[in-house]
């Protein structure tokens, strides 16, 4: 098994220092040449996803994932585990590609986390799935209401849910009492 740097572990997250006491979660690294039909760079949902579902789609296609470190390191493991839509991109998205576009990403952005829960259960996965909503909130006054801007484009192109929560409400739900505004 090769060694994680001192540094890696110190931003590691709980559930990858577990999964890093299975062997079988050794991979060794890339040597010599190789030819692919696809080269995904990076081993983190969106890089893992990838491989999985062009699998699926073509069974015979051969696909490499190059990761500078462990799979599932990076963003990806550092984050608690959190699968978010989009939602508060939209600003982005709709000057970037349009109205068109950015509703379709908005919306599969969505899609994607159902397909990841019906992955999971039909794959046996305990990934601890919970679908109850995330808080978004602001500690300060330059803070509160930093997402107006993209509940309202949200709100133009006719998707996303946003509720916003009164301070008590939103400490019952994040479990801190520190947002002075929430949605």
């Amino acid at each position: 098994m090769t060694e994680i740097s001192l540094a890696s572990k110190r931003h590691q997250s709980l559930w990858l220092e577990q999964s890093l006491t299975c062997e079988s979660s050794y991979c060794p690294p890339l040597e010599g040449e190789r030819r692919a039909d696809v080269v995904i760079i990076g081993g983190g949902y969106v890089g893992l996803w990838t491989a999985l579902e062009l699998k699926q789609r073509d069974p015979a296609i051969d696909v490499i994932i190059l990761e500078q470190g462990t799979c599932g390191s990076g963003a990806s493991g550092r984050n608690g585990g959190y699968v978010l839509s989009w939602w508060t991109k939209a600003p982005s998205l709709r000057n970037l590609w349009g109205d068109e576009i950015a509703r379709e990403l908005l919306l599969k952005s969505e899609t994607v986390i159902d397909e990841l829960e019906i992955f999971c259960r039909k794959e046996n996965i305990d990934a601890g799935i919970s679908r109850s909503g995330w808080v978004w909130g602001g500690v300060s006054e330059t803070h509160a209401g930093s997402w107006s801007s993209a509940v309202e484009t949200c709100r133009q192109l006719g998707v996303g849910e946003f509720q916003e929560l009164d301070r008590e409400l939103a400490a019952q739900l994040s479990g801190t009492d520190t947002f002075i505004s929430a949605i």
